[in-house]
């Protein structure tokens, strides 16, 4: 197996069509043909099977395109590493990501990038989540993260970070516990009594809004929600007015509870972990530069791993 066979079968997939495929890879049809067949024979499963719009993975070659998406771009990085070593990363790389993930990881990422690629400007982009991979297909950016996979469109990493969910009020809704032996307890809340505030919440299809429901749901309880918002801004206003409450995953409440005003408690039982996906287009060679704010954008996503405790 190497990684050209790796890279053939990947355009393939993420295509669904031999025909795209060859277009996209500048290589005769019948060879690439050849490529998947010879990759097939050697691991010994069917990889892809066809259907009247094209091909699509099968099982086997569904587990195989998870594994060759990584390594034909960690494949790439390297090569980049070593033939651009006496080569500064130059130039614009587009990043896009939600408004909720850009106040944790956009900042630490831009400081990252200033000190260790002064030479490298970032451009960062919001929009909705299901645009931003297609964003990255049609080349407007270089990298994008989200909270959801994208249909059809498979040139992805997938990582999961686990998450709290904390109640967020206005400043003194949730005051610090009494202090012990050790310091001062975290304040936490119970589901079903911050299931009971009076909530604004962002609208179904979000990660943290769905989670919320399904907890609900398995335990009978009922969400007071009072009205809903697509926009992490409006919630935080009506939460610091003492208008209503809303819920954060940790990611977001790391930072919106350190702008004052605010005061927030974990919600107890509401860990989970939630998936993340970063894009990257497998047609498209990357510069150096978009390597190489990936590979800081991994990093910062792996600190989220291990979120720090939200301000009280």
């Amino acid at each position: 197996m190497d990684i050209r066979s790796l890279r053939y079968f990947a355009n393939v997939a993420q295509s669904g069509s031999f025909t795209q495929a060859a277009r996209n890879l500048h290589i005769a049809q019948p060879a690439l043909s050849q490529h998947i067949r010879r990759l097939e024979e050697e691991i010994g499963e069917p990889l892809l099977v066809r259907h009247p719009r094209g091909v699509k993975p099968t099982a086997s070659g569904q587990v195989l395109l998870e594994h060759a998406r990584r390594i034909v771009l960690d494949i790439e990085y390297a090569l980049a590493q070593v033939r651009q070593t006496a080569t500064e990363a130059v130039g614009t790389v587009h990043v896009g990501m939600p408004e909720s993930l850009g106040m944790r990881i956009a900042a630490p990422l831009l400081q990252r990038t200033r000190e260790r690629f002064p030479k490298v400007f970032l451009s960062f982009h919001e929009a909705g989540l299901s645009n931003l991979p297609e964003m990255v297909e049609d080349g407007v950016i270089d990298l994008a993260v989200v909270y959801t996979p994208a249909v059809n469109i498979e040139s992805r990493t997938r990582l999961v970070v686990p998450v709290s969910m904390f109640a967020v009020g206005c400043a003194g809704s949730f005051p610090p516990a009494k202090r012990k032996r050790r310091g001062n307890e975290e304040p936490s809340i119970d589901l079903e009594e911050c299931l009971a505030l009076p909530l604004v919440l962002g609208p179904r299809g979000q990660w943290h809004r769905d989670h919320l429901q399904n907890l609900a749901l398995k335990r009978g309880l009922a969400i007071n929600l009072i009205g809903e918002a697509d926009s992490l801004a409006l919630m935080l206003q009506a939460a610091r007015t003492g208008s209503a409450y809303t819920i954060l995953t940790s990611t977001t409440a790391d930072v919106a509870l350190r702008e004052g005003g605010l005061s927030g408690a974990r919600i107890r039982g509401g860990t989970a972990d939630r998936p993340l996906y970063v894009y990257q287009s497998l047609n498209k060679p990357a510069s150096r530069a978009v390597l190489e704010v990936r590979a800081l954008i991994f990093h910062e996503l792996e600190q989220l791993a291990k979120p720090s405790d939200p301000a009280p």
